[in-house]
């Protein structure tokens, strides 16, 4: 197919590798569930750039883990003839949520619960191992590894009981912060407060009164036991 780089683009499997031999019509016929052998979906054309457009390469994905990644290089590298929601194809609908009709899969979302720690978007769940939903970019910023539900602790669904600090802290669902929790340092429900700071203001707030009252009766009281003996003797004297 590569011969001639030129081969990779223009719209046909040039080496008849995407052909099976059908025995019905004695003949080779194109696999009807294979893409394979058309332009950049044949594995010959790796890497090979278009001659007539200098910068576009072709790949028969537009994603492979450890192997390339050219879903953000504005060329529809695989030739899948996704456009974006414009009508242009450039990396196509490949990087649209799968669940989105027509889109593509190679970019959003490649994996279920496999992803790779500082790859963010690699997988549908937060949770991608057992520190997932504890770990930080470098600038101390949370990771949010699926890019949906928020990161860490935030993502409730994904990351609930789960490590939320390499301390052993886990996360917890919103309004659970309580107990043990208060004291381990985390923002486990991730409402912005940490070791229940919410839980106590708002107590001491409700206290404060009602301490005022109980301070105020004890001193009365004080001062009535030490009066009211002196009020007594003057009494009698009189």
């Amino acid at each position: 197919e590569s011969v001639d780089h030129a081969n990779c683009f223009d719209g046909y499997d040039n080496d008849l590798d995407a052909y099976v031999w059908s025995d019905t019509d004695n003949n080779y016929v194109k696999n009807p569930d294979s893409k394979a052998g058309i332009d950049c979906q044949d594995f010959d054309c790796l890497n090979v750039e278009n001659p007539n457009k200098p910068g576009e390469k072709c790949y028969p994905s537009e994603f492979n883990l450890f192997a390339w990644d050219v879903c953000k290089d504005g060329v529809d590298n695989d030739y899948d003839d996704l456009p974006n929601n414009d009508g242009s194809k450039t990396d196509g609908r490949d990087n649209i949520n799968e669940g989105v009709e027509g889109a593509g899969v190679d970019c959003y979302h490649r994996t279920d619960y496999c992803g790779v720690p500082g790859y963010p978007g690699l997988s549908v769940h937060e949770n991608i191992n057992v520190f997932a939903c504890a770990d930080k970019s470098a600038s101390g910023n949370d990771i949010d590894n699926d890019l949906i539900d928020g990161a860490n602790c935030a993502d409730h669904g994904d990351c609930d009981n789960m490590l939320g600090s390499y301390s052993g802290a886990r996360c917890v669902a919103d309004g659970d912060e309580t107990g043990g929790y208060c004291g381990d340092g985390l923002d486990n429900d991730a409402d912005g407060k940490t070791d229940c700071e919410d839980a106590v203001k708002t107590l001491t707030t409700l206290l404060e009164p009602a301490m005022v009252l109980i301070i105020g009766l004890v001193v009365g009281f004080i001062v009535s036991a030490v009066l009211l003996p002196i009020f007594q003797l003057n009494f009698m004297r009189l």
